[in-house]
């Protein structure tokens, strides 16, 4: 993988990884954060149940509470941009008006939006944590995918989890990192 440098320091830049639940935003920005980890550069994951739990617990899922949660995170994102880190946020973020406001926040220069895209089946099955069964069974109101809309991205990179395995889902969002040349300046391997 190609990371680039400007003036000796890496530049920060974010990916903002959006998606139906259980679409495989969290395992993605997991597995590529174990490459990067042993690459020895500075990243730092925004996930959406863990920065719910830890940062945000006093927020609903009311849409105005969902447009707060992720301004948060952007607002966050963007003092860890400051400090040359890339950052890698896995949320779901179901509103095309409020990742735009997102995109604002941080910048469009260090802002990539990328769509992974999962069918509702698809991640219905994925369901780990039981809280699309939930949903389907009337437990939880506000659920994106059953009880509140998921609005697709308009202009955003998609990278289709549906029949793919983990690793070609991770492999492909290295090579839209190292093909953009929005966060790389000149070339170090690792």
């Amino acid at each position: 993988m190609e990371i680039l440098f400007i003036g000796g320091k890496m530049k920060g830049h974010c990916y903002w990884l959006t998606g139906l639940p259980c679409s495989g935003k969290t395992t993605i920005v997991n597995e590529l954060g174990l490459t990067l980890n042993a690459a020895g550069v500075q990243y730092h994951i925004l996930d959406g149940d863990i920065f719910r739990r830890n940062i945000t617990n006093h927020l609903g899922f009311s849409n105005e509470d969902r447009r707060s949660n992720l301004l948060i995170a952007a607002n966050i994102s963007k003092i860890l941009i400051l400090h040359n880190i890339i950052v890698l946020c896995a949320f779901i973020s179901p509103f095309v008006s409020i990742r735009k406001e997102v995109k604002e926040i941080i910048g469009e220069e260090n802002y990539t939006e990328i769509y992974i895209e999962a069918s509702r089946e698809t991640c219905i099955k994925r369901d780990v944590k039981g809280m699309w069964k939930k949903a389907l069974n009337g437990d939880l109101h506000a659920f994106t995918g059953v009880g509140s809309v998921y609005e697709m991205p308009l202009n955003s990179i998609t990278i289709n989890t549906e029949k793919k395995k983990v690793f070609e889902s991770v492999s492909e969002l290295k090579k839209i990192i190292e093909g953009s040349g929005k966060s790389w300046v000149p070339t170090y391997q690792i």
